[in-house]
């Protein structure tokens, strides 16, 4: 699946005595799909604050193409290459569809205060190419018709593919998907099999996934990382954790 992308060596966290994570390792390959999962409680939230700058480690390292960025806050991670969305889909929900693109657009945008107030040449341009790229994306996602409306008036299934939207916005290398299938009616998840594996073909990007949907996981994860009680228990292809005794016993079942 090529060279590694990001790197999470020896990682672990501790709050006020209690471990949370201890010596998490996994590597997330170029343009792979790379899925998450494990009980309630295993620490799954966590290591994604982790990676995202939320959470300064304890002790390890989060490695991103060659730098470490742990520990230096989450304007830098998304700046270097990581975007996510969340659980519990945090849209703005009486802006635009159009402008919930946008905004995590304002890292490109240079033009300062003032020019935003006189509407120089530069706010224009800038602000035009901003226009495009978030119609464009819109396009992607069957969104493009909806771009003037507000969020809340999308369904669930359309608000999420706006998040998604949303991450891209700000042109990560990783996106990080947090339980994106919650919620959502079969059809709606078979769709979202589908965006997930047309997002990494159309922007060459690499994904890691925390989702409880086994079949949406098992169909379009190359690898699987499962975590119990914030340790990595299996690290492997979708058969072989689906094999894998502790897996069996401390999350799938018999």
């Amino acid at each position: 699946m090529g060279q590694a992308l990001l790197k999470v060596e020896h990682l672990g966290i501790s709050f006020k005595g209690l471990r949370a994570l201890d010596d998490v390792n996994f590597e997330i390959p170029t343009s792979g799909i790379i899925g998450l999962i494990g009980p309630n409680g295993a620490g799954k939230t966590t290591l994604f604050n982790l990676l995202t700058g939320v959470y300064t480690p304890t002790d390890g390292a989060v490695i991103l193409d060659g730098e470490v960025i742990s520990g230096k806050g989450m304007g830098y991670t998304v700046l270097h290459g990581i975007s996510r969305t969340f659980q519990n889909i945090r849209l703005f929900r009486d802006m635009t569809v159009l402008d919930n693109v946008k905004v995590a657009m304002h890292h490109k945008m240079h033009y300062n205060l003032l020019e935003s107030l006189i509407k120089t040449r530069r706010y224009w341009a800038e602000e035009e190419q901003a226009d495009r790229e978030a119609l464009e994306l819109l396009e992607v996602f069957g969104l493009r018709e909806k771009a003037d409306m507000p969020a809340s008036g999308l369904s669930y299934g359309q608000q999420r593919k706006l998040e998604i939207a949303r991450a891209l916005a700000a042109s990560p290398k990783l996106l990080l998907l947090d339980e994106p299938a919650a919620g959502m009616n079969n059809t709606e998840t078979r769709d979202l099999m589908e965006t997930i594996a047309f997002i990494r073909q159309k922007f060459g990007i690499a994904i890691l996934l925390i989702e409880h949907d086994m079949p949406l996981v098992m169909g379009v994860c190359e690898r699987i990382v499962v975590l119990d009680y914030g340790r990595v228990i299996a690290n492997g292809t979708p058969d072989e954790v689906r094999a894998d005794p502790r897996v069996i016993g401390a999350y799938l079942g018999g």
